[in-house]
């Protein structure tokens, strides 16, 4: 079975080590016990290694691979190639139209065409340009890959994917998946457990459901998810990722870009250069690389800010180096390292 695996960026699952280009066995595989674990959609893969702190692999499960939701479990794994946020947008969009065309429920491929469907299990799918492919029933898709087109779906366990450029994925499902790979695109989420993902330049992720992650890869672009526990990760220059949800992480590797969050106990990361990371809510911290700025906000528990400082990362405050890849946290006026 082929599918995506994500690990930390040691290359580590769970203390295992793993390297590209090796397999793997073992004598038992029961799901979320033991056994190596993977995902068959690739956009879900991130929502258990997050963006910013990950890499993600191809790879291939043995034949006696079980499936579980969003989860398979085997005894034996081989480590493929290292796949980009941008490459897991387009498997998993190229996923979603194969699935579409092969139930081809509800399909088109004119110009200024309209796929909808409202029943469960469903598919919408539209290959024209300014087309609109549309779902309400569970477990459905819709797919597009025209120009200036919109894939929607406000079932749960849906999939809305469009691979034009100028086109919208927007799902308010749970448990739902936007993604777009097409230029100047958005693709939204408001669904518990979402992910809204988009590798085109001047792009847009968002979400707003408890859990998501919001995730781009294209130069200017922004990533934002409000849920509580989510993730917005950019990796374009010039982009931007925000966060509001509670115990969320914003994070960016593109120079000149902004990682800000505004929740609470949150950290907001940036490694590209001329960057800034922003923490603005209650014990929230910041980090970054060496060159980078923090900007680090201190409130009280009613929200009342007590105080701002700003500091370049490598430079000495008070005598006192401000170090590069370390959180930290303004309390009473002064800089503390992140517990």
């Amino acid at each position: 079975m082929k599918a995506y695996k994500g690990f930390s960026k040691d290359m580590t699952c769970r203390g295992f080590q793993y390297a590209e280009g090796e397999t793997y066995t073992t004598d038992r595989a029961v799901l979320c016990e033991t056994g190596f674990h993977a995902c068959p959609e690739p956009l879900d893969v991130l929502g258990f290694y997050k963006p910013g702190k990950s890499v993600y692999h191809e790879v291939e499960l043995g034949d006696d691979a079980k499936l579980d939701g969003s989860k398979a479990v085997s005894t034996a794994i081989y480590i493929g190639a290292k796949i980009s946020i941008a490459g897991l947008v387009k498997a998993h969009i190229d996923i979603a139209w194969k699935r579409a065309n092969k139930e081809p429920k509800n399909t088109t491929s004119g110009y200024y065409s309209t796929a909808a469907t409202s029943g469960y299990s469903s598919t919408a799918a539209t290959s024209g340009n300014d087309s609109t492919a549309a779902t309400s029933g569970n477990d459905s898709t819709a797919a597009t890959s025209g120009h200036s087109s919109t894939a929607a779906t406000s079932g749960n366990d849906s999939t809305a994917a469009t691979s034009g450029n100028d086109s919208t994925a927007a799902t308010s499902g749970y448990y739902s998946t936007a993604a777009t790979s097409g230029n100047s695109s958005t693709a939204a989420t408001s669904g518990y457990y979402s992910t809204a993902a988009t590798s085109g330049y001047y792009s847009t992720a968002a979400t707003s459901g408890h859990y998501s992650t919001a995730a781009t890869s294209g130069y200017s672009s922004t990533a934002a998810a409000s849920g509580y526990y989510s993730t917005a990760a950019a990796s374009g220059y010039s982009s931007t990722a925000a966060t509001s949800g509670y115990s969320s992480t914003a994070a960016t590797s593109g120079n000149d870009s902004t990682a800000a969050t505004s929740g609470h106990y949150s950290t907001a990361a940036t490694s590209g250069d001329e960057s800034v990371a922003v923490a603005a809510g209650y014990q929230c911290s910041a980090k970054g690389t060496a060159g980078n700025w923090l900007v680090l906000v201190e409130r009280d528990t009613t929200g009342h800010i007590l105080g701002v400082v700003s500091v370049k990362i490598g430079s000495k405050r008070k005598g006192k180096r401000i170090k590069p890849d370390t959180a930290y946290m303004l309390v009473g006026g002064e800089l503390v390292e992140r517990p």
